[in-house]
């Protein structure tokens, strides 16, 4: 507690000049529509931005499933070209 009281009586400047500067942001947002939608237009883009990245990220680790069911698919279809004697692909493909 005392670490608290002393974090807060070393930085109060700082703290004070924030306060003040988040309460100034506040109200000029408010008052001015023009900043009002530049804040919204950044933080869509922000944020479209951030959807995008994590949209990436879930896709590439969605691809090892992808990749199982392509095996599986490809074994099969292995098995049915085995079975009714049709001619190798893999051999014309080459």
């Amino acid at each position: 507690m005392q670490q608290i009281i002393y974090f807060f009586i070393k930085n109060k400047n700082f703290l004070l000049f924030a306060l003040l500067f988040l309460i100034s942001f506040i109200l000029t947002l408010q008052s001015h529509s023009y900043h009002n939608s530049k804040l919204i237009s950044s933080t869509n883009f922000f944020s479209a931005k951030v959807y995008s990245v994590t949209s990436n990220i879930t896709e590439y680790f969605d691809l090892k499933e992808q990749n199982k069911i392509l095996l599986e698919q490809n074994s099969s279809l292995l098995k049915y070209q085995a079975n009714t004697n049709t001619p190798n692909l893999t051999n014309t493909l080459r």
